[in-house]
């Protein structure tokens, strides 16, 4: 998947932060904030699009807030990734205490409500998503067939230091 493979559909919020790609059988909605107090709205925008057989969320977040007893799964890796309905045997289901929120949460939640399944994948990270923490990425955009070459958006570098 080549970024001229799709063209783009929609810029369907006033800040641009969620737009929307098609090419003649695929449908992809990017949302590039981390804010979460936008996604009621931001649902409200895209609910038209969610009643399909198949609807596939993707988040990108810190390693600092995947929660675990296991701490060798955070140390031996870049990337951590989880899932719900996945259809990778290498995602791991996310259990609780974790849990998924904003925008793909607030699908996952409408969709299970109009009792519809949603394959979910949260990726966890260790600082900014850059060519080295996204090949977990890359290979799972792969193998849920959406072949692209260099994962190359546009990411906030940001620490997840607090003090």
């Amino acid at each position: 998947m080549k970024p001229s493979d799709f063209e783009l559909f929609a810029v369907l919020n006033p800040s641009q932060a969620l737009k929307m790609y098609k090419n003649a059988n695929k449908l992809i909605c990017v949302y590039n904030r981390r804010d979460i107090l936008d996604s009621g709205s931001i649902l409200n925008e895209v609910m038209q699009f969610l009643n399909i057989p198949k609807v596939i969320t993707i988040s990108i977040h810190s390693k600092a807030q995947y929660k675990t007893e296991n701490l060798r799964e955070i140390e031996e890796s870049f990337t951590i990734l989880k899932g719900l309905n996945s259809e990778v045997d290498y995602a791991k289901e996310l259990k609780c205490p974790n849990f998924i929120v904003g925008l793909s949460g607030g699908v996952i939640s409408w969709r299970q409500a109009n009792n519809m399944r949603t394959h979910t994948y949260v990726v966890y990270v260790d600082g900014s998503l850059d060519r080295m923490t996204s090949k977990t990425l890359t290979k799972l955009f792969s193998d849920i067939g959406y072949k692209i070459e260099v994962l190359s958006d546009k990411f906030r570098s940001s620490s997840y230091l607090y003090m």
